[in-house]
């Protein structure tokens, strides 16, 4: 599923649309099975030939005949002369493209809200912890070293039902991070399935590059620290700097075929390292 799924966040790229796209969602889906897409002339005209290569090879059914990660960071697109690349901005998004976007962003918020009754419950709590950002200031403890990692929180980030996002400065190492304080009282449980999943993905990338001389890839979040205190669940990262992808892609801005590129050899070389791990996306 990793090799396929890069294939798929290469063709938007570099077109601003999606492989597999039909109003109909069962037409949609057997384009998908059957792996049928097509590179609409009047958009990629500007891609160079390899680059097309590149997505065919990936875009395969039968994952035996699909490239592997190792078979794909050799492919002559990754090889290929930055001046051979194409610098012009792909074919700016339709509105198929926009509007397929915003759906799936419903999608994923309405699957992470709760029902009124938790909202109102998590509501209230919220209310009654409001503190001024400014003020904040989160002593979370080493384990097994008796001291503990202060962290001033600068602003709220962002805020959802059950996590609140803050913008902090790791006093130690005067370094900026963010912090995701999840209220886990209320937290559905496939919620707290997928929130317990991350975190351990998170520990064992971290752990693996403290026992390793190997570097992690620049492209993967490094976790700084874990702490649960009572239904709260603290967990320091790294700041992320930028902006979403989707939404990049959905204004006038977009991505040329060199910055693709880029972007897709940091995506293999992290997800290379996770294989490493024994970490796979299903």
């Amino acid at each position: 599923m990793d090799v396929w799924s890069i294939g798929v966040i290469t063709f938007v790229l570099l077109s601003r649309s999606f492989p597999f796209f039909h109003p109909n969602r069962y037409i949609c889906e057997q384009l998908v099975s059957l792996g049928k897409f097509c590179f609409a002339e009047k958009i990629w005209t500007q891609i160079t030939p390899v680059a097309k290569d590149f997505i065919r090879r990936l875009l395969v059914v039968d994952p035996k005949s699909r490239l592997t990660i190792d078979q794909a960071l050799q492919h002559p697109w990754f090889r290929l002369k930055e001046s051979a690349l194409s610098r012009k901005l792909t074919f700016s998004a339709t509105a198929a493209f926009y509007c397929a976007t915003m759906r799936w962003k419903k999608r994923v918020k309405a699957k992470n809200e709760p029902t009124n009754e938790r909202a109102s419950k998590s509501s209230s709590s919220d209310e009654e912890q409001e503190t001024n950002d400014n003020q904040i200031l989160f002593s979370l403890p080493l384990y097994g070293k008796g001291s503990s990692l202060l962290y001033h929180a600068l602003q709220e980030e962002s805020k959802t039902y059950f996590t609140t996002v803050y913008n902090a400065i790791d006093i130690q190492n005067n370094e900026e991070v963010l912090i995701k304080v999840h209220n886990t009282k209320h937290f559905p449980q496939r919620l707290l399935q997928l929130l317990n999943n991350e975190i351990n993905i998170l520990t064992t990338i971290k752990n693996a590059s403290s026992s390793s001389s190997s570097s992690v890839p620049s492209s993967l979040m490094k976790l700084h620290a874990v702490y649960r205190e009572g239904d709260f669940c603290y967990v320091v990262e790294e700041k992320i700097y930028g902006r979403e992808l989707l939404d990049r892609l959905s204004d006038t801005i977009g991505y040329n075929e060199l910055e693709a590129k880029r972007l897709i050899i940091g995506l293999f070389q992290a997800i290379s390292h996770m294989h490493q791990l024994n970490i796979v996306h299903k």
